[in-house]
């Protein structure tokens, strides 16, 4: 498992613990979803790299709750 790969799952544990209510599958597709608007495909590093950075933007909305 890659270190990003890591990441990704520390962070979505912790917006989980935070009281988020979205799963990784649903996360990852959107991420996905903006890859296939812009027309690229990603490597599997800036993939998790996006990934964690909306699973960190996620976190801080539910602070701002």
């Amino acid at each position: 498992m890659s270190v990003s790969q890591q990441i990704k799952i520390q962070e979505f544990d912790k917006y989980i613990l935070q009281g988020g209510d979205q799963s990784l599958s649903n996360i990852e597709d959107l991420c996905t979803y903006g890859f296939v608007m812009m027309d690229t495909e990603p490597d599997e590093e800036t993939f998790n790299d996006v990934v964690i950075d909306v699973i960190r933007k996620l976190k801080l909305a539910l602070h701002l709750q």
